[in-house]
C-alpha cells in the first residue's frame, strides 16, 4: 500500500470521526435541551430520561452532569425521596467538579447538597457525623471562594445557603458566611430582599443585619425600610441614627435643608397658637394633625391612619418626664408604634401595646418654655381576612419635673 493511499485513508477516517463527534455532540445537546424543557414543566419522568441519554452520549460534559444534579435537587423538594435524590445530586456534582475542577459553582453545589443531607439527618445523635458533614460543607464553600473570590454568584450562594446551618456552626464559619453576604450586598444591593429576611429568620440579630450592610447611605436606607416593612420598630431608632450619620456624610446640604424646614414648621405652629393658654398638660381634645396622606384629619387624638398629631406644652427647664396616655388596637398580632418628639427632637419610641389606656413615660432635659410635642404613628395596617385594624389613640399628656 502506497504512502499516499495510507494518508488518504487516514484523512477520510479523521473526517468520519469528526462528523460522528459533531453529530454525537449535537444529539447530546438536543437531548439536554429537551430535558431542561421537560423539567421546567415538571414532567419529571421524561426529563430524567432525557438527562440520562444526554449524559450517556457525552459522559464527560460537566454542564450535563451539573444540570441533571440541579434537576434532582429541585425534584427532591416535592417527593418523599428527598435524601436519596440529594445524594444522587451530590454524586453528579462531584463528577462535574472532577471534570472541571476550576468551576467554583460546582463546589458551591456540593456544599449545598451537604446542607440538604445534614438537614435531613439533623436530629441524629452521632455528633461526630454532624461535625464531619458541616466540615465537609464549609470545605466545599471555601474551595468555591478560592476558585472564584470575586464572583457574586458564589458569594451570594455560599452566604445564603450557609445561613441554614447557623445554629450548628462555629464562630469562624459564621464570620465566613457574613463576609460573603457583605460582599454580595456590596456588589448587588438588590439581593437584600433575600438576604435580610433569611438573616433575620435564622439569627433574630439586628447587629448582624447592620454588620453585612455596606457603608453607605443607600444601603442603610434599604435596611431601614426592611425593618419598617417587617414591623421591627424596636430597632428603628438605632438604624435611623445610622442613616442620619451617612446623610450628614454624603448629603450634608440636604440635612441642613430638612432641619431648617422642620424648624420653620415648628415656629409656624407656635405662631398660630400665640395668645392661647398653654400649660404643662395636653388634653385629649387638644391634639391636632393629619394623616400622612394629607387627606384625613385626626380628631381627639384618634389616629386611624399613619401620620402625626401635635400640641403645645409648657416645659420646665432641666430634667423632667413627659407622661403620655395611649392605647392601641393590633393587626397581624402587632400593636401600633409611636415616635415621640419634643420641638423636633426624638425623646422616645414605643409600641402602644395595650387595648386599654396606659401611661408611657419619656425623660427629657430641656431649655424650658413652650414646646411642640408630637407623636407619629408609623405602622398603620388592616387585616382584611380577620378585620383587625391597627390604630393608635392618644390621650392626655403631662410634663412633670424630676
Amino acid at each position: 500500500m502506497s504512502r499516499r493511499l495510507v494518508i488518504n485513508i487516514a484523512l477520510i477516517l479523521s473526517l468520519i470521526l469528526t462528523e460522528v463527534a459533531i453529530t454525537r455532540s449535537f444529539v447530546a445537546d438536543t437531548l439536554f435541551d429537551d430535558a431542561q424543557r421537560y423539567a421546567a414543566k415538571y414532567r419529571w419522568i421524561e426529563a430524567e430520561e432525557k438527562f440520562e441519554k444526554a449524559i450517556k452520549k457525552d459522559p464527560f460534559n460537566s454542564p450535563y452532569l451539573s444540570g441533571f444534579a440541579d434537576f434532582l435537587f429541585a425534584k427532591s423538594r416535592y417527593t418523599g425521596k428527598r435524601k436519596t435524590l440529594i445524594a444522587q445530586a451530590e454524586a453528579l456534582y462531584a463528577k462535574a467538579a472532577k471534570i472541571n475542577p476550576r468551576n467554583g459553582e460546582y463546589s458551591v453545589r456540593l456544599g449545598e447538597a451537604g446542607i440538604g443531607l445534614f438537614l435531613e439527618d439533623k436530629d441524629i445523635s452521632d455528633k461526630d457525623k454532624k461535625r464531619q458533614t458541616i466540615s465537609s460543607v464549609f470545605t466545599h464553600f471555601r474551595a468555591a471562594v478560592r476558585k472564584d473570590p470575586n464572583g457574586f454568584n458564589v458569594a451570594y450562594s455560599v452566604g445564603y445557603s450557609g445561613l441554614s446551618l447557623w445554629e450548628f456552626i462555629n464562630d469562624e464559619d459564621k464570620d465566613f458566611i457574613l463576609d460573603r453576604l457583605r460582599y454580595a450586598l456590596k456588589v448587588n444591593l438588590y439581593y437584600s430582599r433575600h438576604i435580610y429576611p433569611k438573616i433575620w429568620k435564622y439569627t433574630r440579630d439586628f447587629n448582624l443585619l447592620t454588620s453585612v450592610t455596606p457603608d453607605n447611605l443607600r444601603s442603610n436606607i434599604v435596611l431601614y425600610d426592611f425593618l419598617s416593612v417587617n414591623n421591627l420598630w424596636q430597632y428603628r431608632k438605632a438604624q435611623a441614627a445610622i442613616v442620619e450619620y451617612y446623610k450628614r456624610k454624603e448629603r450634608p446640604e440636604a440635612v441642613e435643608r430638612e432641619r431648617a424646614e422642620k424648624k420653620k414648621m415648628l415656629e409656624k405652629i407656635k405662631r398660630a397658637a400665640r395668645g392661647a393658654s398653654v400649660s404643662s398638660i395636653i388634653a385629649k381634645s387638644d391634639w391636632k394633625g393629619k394623616a400622612s396622606n394629607g387627606g384625613n384629619t385626626y380628631i381627639d387624638g384618634n389616629m386611624f391612619w399613619s401620620g402625626i398629631v401635635y400640641a403645645l406644652i409648657d416645659v420646665p427647664e432641666g430634667e423632667a418626664k413627659v407622661n403620655i396616655e395611649a392605647k392601641g388596637s393590633p393587626a397581624y398580632g402587632i400593636y401600633p408604634y409611636m415616635i415621640v418628639e419634643l420641638d423636633g427632637e426624638n425623646i422616645g419610641e414605643a409600641f402602644a401595646g395595650s387595648p386599654e389606656w396606659k401611661e408611657y413615660t419619656f425623660k427629657i432635659n430641656s431649655t424650658g418654655g413652650i414646646k411642640v410635642l408630637s407623636i407619629a404613628f408609623v405602622n398603620d395596617a388592616m387585616d382584611d381576612k380577620s378585620g383587625d385594624d391597627r390604630n393608635l389613640c392618644v390621650g392626655t399628656a403631662e410634663v412633670k419635673e424630676g
